[in-house]
């Protein structure tokens, strides 16, 4: 015996679940430009300018990694002394849907942010 249950075993079938609806994708318009955000070629508008903040370490070894990490995933990262804590940022963004794409994509790579007006 395969213990396994073929052809369902006269049981009646649940019901499929509903559908969920495909997240809404970027246009190809605003993928190309969080792409140039990414890779360091957008350049902020003046005046509507965001950083996302990932963390702050009192270690500024660990600070130092993370941006490598960030660095090495794409994101413009960098890191500014506050006090006796490292901050680590990625931006500047020019643009609050810009701002609100690469916060989305930092969260989907583990690295929640929040967003700061400059």
């Amino acid at each position: 015996g395969g213990g396994g249950v073929a052809g369902g075993g006269g049981r009646p079938r649940p019901p499929a679940p509903a559908a969920t609806p495909e997240p809404r994708r970027p246009s190809a318009d605003e993928e190309a430009r969080l792409r140039a955000l990414i890779e360091g070629k957008a350049s902020p508008a003046r005046g509507d300018s965001y950083v996302l903040q990932i963390g702050a370490f009192s270690d500024a070894g660990k600070a130092a990694k993370l941006v490598d990490e960030l660095r090495a995933r794409g994101f413009p990262a960098y890191t500014e002394r506050a006090g006796n804590v490292t901050r680590v940022r990625v931006g500047p963004v020019a643009g609050r849907a810009e701002a609100d794409a690469a916060a989305a994509r930092l969260k989907s790579a583990g690295h929640p942010a929040v967003l700061q007006a400059r």
